[in-house]
């Protein structure tokens, strides 16, 4: 109906251990019912998530997997998607493979984008717990190194320091 009165629509999904062998299916219903671009995401643990943590998050096989998997549907449908949220960089196992499907490897919180909150609270990321400030507030961020820590990168894992791209890549999730 969304596309019949001309609504933009994205075929959202978030990929976890449980339904990462109908990635193909999710993602060409969506597309075949009208829905323009896709936005792919891995299960995050977070919030009560936490407690279902082994059951749902991919392996780095499986992660392959879903852009893999996710990029053929778009090839067949001609279409574009997007990683919601960004891939350590040597994670992927051919980044340059990838010509439909969007990947990226730096956060964009508190950077390009933050959340707010129902009551005004701010979080630097949708994916983060810790309110940094309120929006309705005269200091509006208060909590300046949290949100500092992800506007200028300051929280890459001690392995990763080292890494020969590191200026290029996040290391992923923060969260």
């Amino acid at each position: 109906k969304a596309k019949e009165i001309g609504l933009h629509t994205t075929v959202n999904v978030t990929v976890t251990r449980k339904n990462y062998f109908e990635i193909f299916e999710t993602v060409s219903v969506g597309l075949i019912k009208g829905a323009s671009d896709v936005l792919l995401n891995r299960f995050l643990p977070g919030g009560r998530g936490l407690e279902y943590m082994d059951s749902l998050t991919l392996n780095k096989e499986q992660l392959n997997g879903m852009l893999d998997t996710t990029e053929e549907v778009l090839s067949l449908s001609k279409r574009r998607g997007h990683v919601g949220t960004e891939f350590p960089y040597c994670i992927i196992n051919s980044p340059s493979k990838y010509e439909r499907l969007s990947i990226g490897t730096q956060c964009a919180a508190a950077k390009q984008f933050f959340v707010v909150g129902p009551s005004g609270e701010i979080r630097a990321c949708n994916h983060s717990p810790r309110i940094v400030g309120n929006i309705f507030a005269q200091d509006i961020i208060t909590d300046i190194e949290y949100w500092n820590d992800f506007a200028q990168s300051n929280y890459k894992p001690e392995p990763c320091k080292s890494c020969g791209i590191v200026e290029l890549c996040d290391c992923g999730c923060r969260e």
